[in-house]
């Protein structure tokens, strides 16, 4: 992530009292050459950081070098999944605007607007909030101790490793609330027969024609009356060490050129046309178990948001605090200081329609 104001990262970061530009970037400037072996420098740092003089500026520091290095919202993991947004508090979420469900004479049965017959007022159309089918926001986090032993033999591991395990902890977690959102969804594989006459069962194992018939189940779905009909791109859903398995099948699949007649003889055929798997990716989750996997459009390949990583307005980044027990940093009873890492949050999954979900055990 770029920021052009270093210090308060374009205004994201509250400076807490007593913190300079100085003081942080006197932290900085040691920790940088006791990383290069100084170890003037990281004798400074370890006596400066314990006596208390730039204790105060370790959090604004680690929270300084630590967002940073989270990717940008469209690099993030988590992208491939869901959309990103925003939202006011903790109260349930609700899509407004022309996600939510338009109605009243102001808008036709297609979802088009009506024509104005000259000199007539516009007719009144009313948008209702889409509140999710499931959602969650709430506050994560937690907190990493270290003793004074540990900050004596290795300083500049505290300041440098824990900031890194804390970013991986954000990302996991972002992850894994998207993966609750889209483990919600219910509505099933309902039987299919594809277009070479194959039936797929309900709730078929995952395979290259289960996912053709997941993908011609959602065309048929309506979301508010309009059916969504064939998309750009749809993400396969499933459980860890699946994904080389259900790749193998799409490519066998794309791979059919011809089929040929059997022992009887008889005609060539041209093989089917199986293209549409080439818009499809396959995602492992670890929140997908067993036999079951789910089918969804990428993001943005729907024309309505289907599952979204919610985020609380002005907290939207994860953020670090130290707590100061004296003048050290450390805690009178057991030598022991605390960095506690708080993020505010959660999934959404707006539409169950679309989203197909299969057991994967063939049983309705």
């Amino acid at each position: 992530m770029e920021f052009k104001d270093k210090f308060t990262l374009d205004g994201l970061l509250r400076v807490p009292k007593g913190v300079t530009v100085d003081s942080v970037a006197k932290v900085a400037k040691l920790v940088e050459h006791a990383k290069r072996g100084s170890y003037l420098a990281e004798a400074q740092l370890k006596e400066s950081l314990m006596s208390g003089d730039l204790a105060s500026s370790i959090t604004h520091f680690l929270n300084v070098i630590t967002i940073p290095q989270l990717p940008d919202d469209k690099d993030r993991p988590v992208s491939k999944l869901a959309g990103i947004r925003t939202v006011p508090d903790f109260r349930p979420a609700v899509l407004y605007g022309l996600y939510g469900d338009p109605e009243g004479p102001g808008i036709e049965a297609d979802g088009s607007a009506p024509r104005v017959p000259q000199g007539t007022p516009y007719p009144v159309v009313t948008v209702k909030g889409q509140e999710s089918a499931y959602a969650k926001l709430a506050k994560r986090g937690n907190r990493v101790n270290w003793d004074f032993e540990d900050f004596v033999n290795d300083t500049i591991g505290v300041l440098d490793g824990i900031p890194q395990m804390l970013r991986t902890i954000a990302l996991d977690t972002e992850w894994n609330e998207v993966g609750e959102a889209i483990t919600a969804a219910t509505t099933e594989l309902t039987a299919q027969v594809l277009p070479d006459g194959t039936s797929v069962p309900v709730n078929a194992p995952v395979s290259a024609n289960a996912i053709m018939a997941a993908i011609q189940d959602l065309a048929l779905r309506t979301v508010h009356g309009r059916k969504i009909g064939s998309l750009s791109g749809y993400n396969v859903v499933v459980p860890v060490g699946k994904k080389l398995a259900v790749d193998y099948d799409i490519r066998k699949a794309l791979g059919i050129t011809a089929i040929l007649p059997g022992s009887a003889g008889g005609p060539a055929y041209l093989g089917p046309d199986n293209s549409v798997l080439n818009t499809v990716e396959v995602i492992e989750h670890e929140k997908v178990t067993g036999t079951a996997w789910y089918l969804l459009p990428k993001p943005g390949a729907y024309r309505r948001p289907v599952v979204d990583l919610l985020r609380l307005r002005g907290y939207e980044q994860p953020q670090l605090r130290v707590q100061a027990n004296g003048g050290d940093g450390f805690s009178f009873d057991a030598d022991s200081a605390s960095m506690r890492l708080r993020l505010v949050v959660g999934g959404a999954l707006w539409f169950n329609e679309a989203v197909v979900y299969s057991e994967g055990d063939g049983n309705a």
